[in-house]
């Protein structure tokens, strides 16, 4: 999926972090399923399009989709940034 991501320019970079264990109820039945974590960094202008995209393509029928909003902390990252995505922005 972050590969998608990425060439879709949702994002402009993915990380996945090793595979845990999730414990959950789902339809009155205990869970136990290995997961990875998929965190993506973009700007506010796609993170719409990004959810949308999320959720279209996860296994899960209702997937997990946290945000949270981040500072980028030097002008040539956004740039780069910026240019991975589209230069319009």
């Amino acid at each position: 999926m972050a590969q998608s991501i990425i060439a879709s320019k949702l994002a402009f970079c993915c990380w996945i972090r090793p595979s845990h264990i999730a414990i959950y109820s789902w339809a009155g039945i205990m869970q136990e399923d290995s997961e990875v974590e998929l965190m993506c960094k973009t700007f506010p202008e796609k993170t719409e399009a990004l959810r949308v995209f999320i959720k279209s393509n996860h296994s899960y029928e209702i997937p997990y989709i946290g945000e949270f909003e981040g500072i980028l902390s030097t002008e040539d990252y956004i740039q780069w940034a910026k240019g991975v995505i589209s230069p319009n922005i």
